[in-house]
């Protein structure tokens, strides 16, 4: 799958989440409950993680799925300066998912609490589509890497495992209500 990086950028208000208790990714739109439904518009699966949107002219901005931390492999990581901008997939979008690549390993910096999924050296263009989330495009437009960093939510029961096996310090997980 290829992507091309808009001349614009639509601002998103979504917060990505990690819950702990779930291995999972969420993108939290801040929607009060008022039933307000959308239709993906496309959507690309990276791992399990799903990259969706619910316009073409906004491009990506919505990751879920399961992303289980005890597979995230400790390294430092330099992220990427980034442009701002919108991606979209290239040429005509035939409405079922696709996948961007292979299976990649996921890099995890307990320092800054940014994850790649990925090739975190490859270069390429890099675009920061939304507050926390970062692609890396090579020059044909593939997908080399997925820069995250997400809030990290955890219960009580889960917090001293999840601490433990990332060694993030507790201070920085969020307590779930």
């Amino acid at each position: 799958m290829k992507f091309i990086v808009s001349r614009f950028y639509t601002p998103k208000s979504v917060v990505l989440k990690y819950l702990v208790y779930e291995y999972s990714l969420y993108t939290d739109w801040g929607i009060d409950g008022t039933g307000v439904s959308l239709v993906v518009d496309f959507e690309v699966y990276l791992n399990y993680l799903c990259l969706a949107s619910f316009c073409r002219r906004v491009g990506f901005f919505d990751i879920d799925g399961y992303f289980p931390y005890r597979g995230w492999i400790p390294r430092t990581l330099d992220v990427p300066g980034a442009v701002i901008r919108d991606i979209l997939p290239q040429g005509k979008y035939e409405g079922f998912p696709e996948r961007a690549g292979e299976a990649v390993p996921c890099y995890f910096d307990k320092t800054s609490n940014w994850i790649c999924c990925g090739d975190p050296e490859r270069a390429g263009t890099s675009v920061q589509f939304t507050g926390q989330a970062i692609a890396t495009l090579n020059g044909e437009g593939q997908l080399t890497a997925l820069w995250l960093k997400p809030v990290f939510v955890s219960t009580y029961e889960t917090l001293d495992e999840f601490a433990a096996a990332t060694g993030v310090d507790r201070s920085r997980v969020v307590i779930a209500q």
